[in-house]
């Protein structure tokens, strides 16, 4: 089994946008590269490598404006896993690339990318991104300015004049792996760094600093917006400026009201916006500085101070720089004096401050102890009491998975997380006290979350303990910023303490300090559905498991639900285990999305084998040993297997091979969930080259896996594989995938069920049961033979020799009543038959005696619910229906029959049945076997009326779960002839027109395939020669297109291989006229990669002043293939924001091989969201 990895492409697309901003130096970008690299630093007298971005330590700033939306481009060039994320920033519906790792994704690895897009919404002025794995953020890390929106009316105060970043950070001389290493080794504290920096520089109170120092010039008079960032690792910072107040204004990226002070104290992870007023003695230099605020007794902390120099313009003095005042390192007086004076600026802020609350929590913050591991002697764990160190929240120690929570939330992966994060203590003791017993000090390891409904209003208090060394907790909870509304030292009293509570401006933020054996409360609404970690930002507490992870369900808007992963999402990784590990492992078989898996239940991990290793099964133990197996951490998609080869069936009294999938007929069924992607690995092991197309999957940006062949990829040849990214969106009900190579569809082709989201439903009662229902049609001779007959005979096929149901041709035909479809129901129970006319060359009347079918959903979208006696389904069309088991006890034919309404074209009138048939109970009642099943009543073939009678009655559900978008403003009108025509032909034998073949058209061009090539590549890589791009707009000769009687010279149409080229963002209104060209019928018209808006049908000639008065611009069916009625028009809506090569081409396979087709090709958009995504490295070659 070939194992591959997923998300191994990549984008190296940058694209940068300038714009102007507050000054003339700032500018904003949608798109920046970031390279992690090692890069050679120099401080303190000593140079090692660190890890950094680009090469610098503090890393690049990103600037934005307020709502923008940008994309990161993360190149991992270290040596270790990486993951970024983007502090404060709420990511609205966007956890994928929120970066905490294994948390929301599994991290890069070294020499992969994953573009990261980052979607700013309320914030407002300074956040900062980091790294998100161990310890490298200490290194890797730097500013975000998010400036006011544009055109609004800017800053709620006079615009400063300059802004400088302030990030105030931690230096280790030695190298920090080493440093974590030890660290989570001993089991004790981490070794202190040994310095405190300011941009990146300690300052000259250290030595060998002096010249690195940074410094400020500033100009008398002027303002200057310091954007201050505590990225320090493990210590709370006093910073202050000698001889100038401060002036905060904004904290965490939302403003508060304006605080003068003369120092502040800021957490690591928190970010402040402070206006510092040059207003001092020009003549003298000035320190800001910074040092550490730490109460913990006992705990060792970095006690120096970090400077860096203010100085006026034009002043050349050496003078030694004024000091500031800063409180003692353990002046928590001081500390929560500033903390508790910050007040929210209610005016300026999104969110009102919840005061129902329906979720209350409260949780403790510990540091604990684990006793030394068994194995180890009690001098190498280092914590007291020969211990090692933990923390923990409401007693549980967090446990990080090795495959990421949101994946496995989103894809139901079991046991990679438990639910049920208890609401408060499970013990309750004197949290605060001085003299705690010993054993509440071990706490409970677990990967336990929250799980908060869409919409609940939270309180979160966070409880500090006493429990081994009370100390000051930042903590921080990702996608919210969140009101903090009150604090206090000592026991939370819940009687008393609510009633102090500010609930008039309480600040926004996204990090809060809860004090030394106190208390602080926040409250917060959770209308942010995703997975949110949520800890402490003292670097040393997160490592030892003080965290805990919100899961927020969907809401039951689109908008209030999670979208589907980027199609990038790092993956798993990878490792070999060793002989020790594989001791006393026992091993559990599962197939978990579409793998086959071994859970192997010591270490909670999956496995997969791969055939390159030994694998020796002892059967006779009832248990699976693997001398060498693949272990698997991290898992980004689910793979399907699709092998394409001949397999012998036997149907109306003959054998024949057939070209299936996996040997099946119809191939299997694919299930995934809506926004989903897939991959589907496909292996021809067919004498024939060979495309899959997913039919109605519009493929968003992605057409490389569309599969028409030579339009969006070369065929699979025999002996290939190429793996097939299905990626889904906006599609849930029924659509179906089919071989897209000459007529190889007949027999290779499967439905796709695509159930709701999770947290969401049916738009209906839910079915008992699903039952999908494939109508096709079966020829006794070979289907290659039949399609090259037909090529070189240039007349009409060979009609088929049976419709089927499921396969099966139906008890009506000979030699097919034992295989005959059966449906065994329950009565009274609802029935969802998932439809899929998978048939050829005819529409289909489909229905079941005495039971009516209820229509609520047709080409994987939802529809206004409406019954009918029996449906008509084109070609390439799925329809979604209920039926209800209410009729007597007894059997009942599900049949269908053609619906064709054109003069003198042959078709299969024969009828296909299958059974329903009554239980009793669990059971058959034997004495049906011999009844004969009612038989339903179908219109005559010929019956139009009947026909037309679904497409009036579609209408889009659209309430608020499923809203629409029609196009009202358009911008490209298309009107396009659909034909049936003739081209010049001496040798062909098989046409009823003497000298002539049949052909068809759309616009009176007859489309023909390149060959050699296809036009995607061609588009893509610019290659000349292999179509041009004059598809006409409208018909090039303008007639009576419907007339009985028409000239036999307008039957010659041009053969070429012409495209029509769409703008990007363009609306487009597409009239598809029918003509009675040669032979009027009905035409299935599919577009690839887009649903597009049913707004009006009608027969004759489409009348562009009278007939758009009627068209249907409430509700009209959202589809992705329709019906041209028989000498009549169809008219579509859809916008392009799908760019790429899309195929159009009627569904009926006699049409498309004589040319009934044409392409699309939607250019680029602008931003990065808007564009093509790359080919796959396994493109098939021609």
């Amino acid at each position: 089994m070939k194992m591959l990895l997923l998300g191994t492409k990549k984008m190296f697309l940058q694209i940068l946008w300038c714009f102007s901003l507050i000054s003339l130096s700032s500018q904003t970008r949608s798109h920046y590269n970031f390279v992690v690299r090692e890069a050679r630093y120099t401080r303190l007298c000593s140079t090692k490598s660190i890890l950094t971005v680009n090469g610098k330590f503090p890393g690049p700033a990103i600037k934005v404006y307020k709502g923008d939306t940008i994309y990161v481009n993360v190149h991992n060039r270290g040596k270790n896993n990486i993951t970024i994320h983007w502090h404060g920033v709420k990511q609205p519906r966007n956890p994928w690339t929120d970066g905490p790792e294994y948390i929301t994704q599994c991290p890069i690895q070294p020499g992969r990318s994953f573009r990261q897009k980052i979607v700013f919404s309320t914030e407002e002025g300074t956040l900062w991104w980091h790294a998100h794995s161990d310890w490298s953020r200490a290194t890797v890390h730097g500013p975000i300015y998010i400036y006011p929106k544009k055109n609004s009316s800017g800053y709620p105060f006079p615009k400063p004049q300059y802004e400088v970043p302030i990030i105030l950070g931690e230096w280790w001389k030695s190298d920090l792996n080493k440093v974590f290493t030890q660290f989570i080794k001993s089991g004790g504290a981490p070794n202190n760094s040994d310095a405190v920096t300011i941009n990146g520089q300690p300052g000259d109170l250290y030595n060998c600093s002096q010249s690195g120092t940074f410094k400020l010039n500033v100009e008398h008079g002027k303002t200057y917006h310091l954007r201050i960032i505590n990225a320090a690792m493990n210590l709370i910072l006093f910073f202050s400026v000698s001889k100038h107040n401060l002036t905060l204004f904004a904290h965490d990226a939302m403003y508060t009201k304006e605080l003068t002070t003369s120092y502040i104290c800021i957490a690591p992870g928190q970010t402040m916006d402070v206006l510092l007023h040059a207003n001092q003695n020009p003549n003298n230099k000035y320190y800001m500085a910074a040092r550490a605020y730490s109460t913990g007794v006992g705990v060792p902390f970095d006690n120096s101070t970090t400077t860096a120099i203010i100085q006026y313009n034009n002043n050349n003095e050496n003078s030694t720089p004024s000091f500031p005042f800063l409180p003692s390192p353990n002046d928590t007086k001081s500390a929560f004096a500033f903390i508790r004076s910050i007040r929210g600026y209610p005016e300026e802020n999104p969110f009102t401050c919840p005061l129902n609350i329906k979720t209350h929590i409260v949780t403790t913050i510990s540091v604990n102890t684990f006793p030394c591991p068994r194995g180890r002697s009690p001098s190498s764990c280092q914590a007291p009491n020969s211990t090692i160190f933990a923390a923990s929240m409401n007693n549980i120690s967090f446990v990080t998975p090795r495959t990421d929570i949101l994946e496995a939330y989103y894809y139901h992966i079991n046991g990679v997380y438990r639910k049920g994060f208890p609401s408060f203590p499970p013990y309750v003791f004197n949290f605060t006290g001085d003299f705690l017993p010993l054993e509440l000090n071990i706490p409970k390891r677990g990967t336990k979350v929250k799980v908060l409904k869409y919409g609940s209003t939270v309180e979160v208090v966070f409880q500090g303990t006493n429990l081994v060394a009370g100390i000051d907790h930042p903590m921080h909870i990702h996608g919210f910023s969140f009101h903090v509304i009150g604090y206090g030292f000592g026991n939370f009293n819940r009687s008393r303490d609510p009633k102090n509570y500010n609930l008039v401006d309480p600040p926004l933020q996204n990090t809060v300090i809860v004090p030394i054996k106190g208390w602080a409360a926040i409250r917060f609404r959770a209308t942010n559905p995703g997975v949110w970690l949520m800890h402490c930002h003292l670097d040393r507490h997160l490592s030892w498991g003080m965290e805990t992870v919100f899961i927020v369900k969907n809401g039951k808007a689109s908008n209030e639900t999670l979208p589907p992963p980027p199609p990038d999402m790092p993956p798993w990784s990878v490792k070999r285990k060793t002989g020790k590990e594989r001791q006393n492992n026992t091993l559990e078989m599962k197939t978990i999305r579409g793998r086959t898996l071994i859970c192997v239940s010591s270490i909670k991990h999956f496995v997969i084998i791969d055939k390159r290793f030994s694998m020796k099964i002892l059967t006779s133990l009832g248990i699976l040993l693997f001398l060498n197996v693949i272990l698997v951490t991290c898992q980004a998609m689910r793979h399907h297997k699709f092998v394409v080869r001949d397999a012998s069936f036997t149907k109306l009294c003959s054998t024949k091979n057939i070209l299936t999938v996996n040997g099946e007929f119809p191939g299997p069924t694919l299930y995934v969930t809506k926004g989903e992607s897939i991959i589907v690995d496909v292996y021809n092991r067919a004498n024939y080259n060979i495309t899959i197309h997913w039919h109605g999957v519009n493929q968003p940006r992605y057409p490389w896996s569309d599969g028409p062949e030579f339009i969006t990829q070369c065929p699979i040849q025999p002996g290939g594989l190429f793996s097939q990214k299905v990626i889904f969106s906006e599609e849930e009900g029924t659509l179906w995938w089919h071989a897209h190579s000459d007529w190889s569809r007949a027999t290779v082709h499967g439905a796709i069920v695509i159930k709701p989201k999770p947290g969401n439903t049916y738009p209906f009662p839910k079915p008992h049961k699903e039952v999908p229902i494939v109508l096709g049609e079966w020829w006794k001779e070979d289907i290659v033979q039949v399609f090259n007959n037909f090529e070189t005979g240039g007349g009409d096929p060979v009609v088929s020799d049976a419709y089927t149901i499921n396969g099966q041709p139906g008890d009506l035909y000979n030699c097919s009543n034992k295989e005959t479809f059966k449906v065994n129901v329950e009565h009274g129970k609802t029935y969802l038959l998932r439809m899929v006319h998978a048939g050829m060359q005819d529409l289909l009347f489909f229905g079941i005696a005495k039971h009516q079918l209820t229509v609520v959903g047709s080409d994987g979208s939802y529809v206004k619910p409406f019954k009918v006696d029996y449906i008509t389904i084109s070609p390439g069309q799925t329809m979604d229906v209920l039926l209800e088991a209410n009729q007597p006890l007894d059997r009942y034919y599900m049949a269908a029959k053609v619906y064709s309404s054109a003069s003198n074209v042959a078709f299969d009138n024969t009828t296909t049945t299958a059974i329903l048939q009554y239980k009793k109970g669990k059971h058959i009642i034997p004495s049906f076997s011999s009844r004969t099943p009612h038989m339903p009543s179908l219109p005559s073939s010929n019956d139009t009326n009947a026909s037309i009678n679904m497409i009036s009655q579609m209408r889009s559900l659209a309430d608020e779960a499923h809203p629409i978008d029609v196009p009202l403003n358009i911008t490209t009108n298309l009107f396009y002839t659909v034909s049936v025509n003739t081209l010049p032909c001496s040798t062909c034998e098989g046409s009823h027109i003497p000298g002539n073949r049949l052909a068809a058209s759309v616009n009176n061009i007859s489309f023909q395939l390149p060959s050699g090539n296809n036009i995607l590549n061609a588009y893509y890589n610019h290659l000349q020669g292999v179509y041009t791009q004059d598809f006409p707009d409208v018909p090039p000769e303008l007639f009576d297109f419907t007339s009985s009687n028409l000239s036999t010279f307008l039957r010659t149409p041009s053969v070429d291989t012409e495209v029509k080229v769409l703008e990007y963002g363009s609306t487009v209104e597409l009239v598809l006229q029918g003509t009675n060209l040669l032979a009027g019928t009905e035409h299935p018209m599919h577009l690839h990669g887009h649903s597009f808006y049913v707004v009006g049908w009608g027969f004759g000639n489409f009348d562009k002043d009278k007939d758009p008065l009627t068209y249907n611009l409430v509700d009209p069916p959202y589809q992705n293939t329709v019906a041209i009625p028989k000498n009549g028009w169809v008219t579509i809506r859809f916008k392009t924001q799908n760019p790429g090569v899309w195929f159009m081409h009627c569904h009926l396979e006699r049409h498309l091989s004589w040319g009934m087709a044409m392409t699309f090709i939607v250019k680029n958009g602008k931003n990065p969201e808007e564009k093509m995504l790359p080919p796959p490295r396994d493109m098939p070659h021609c």
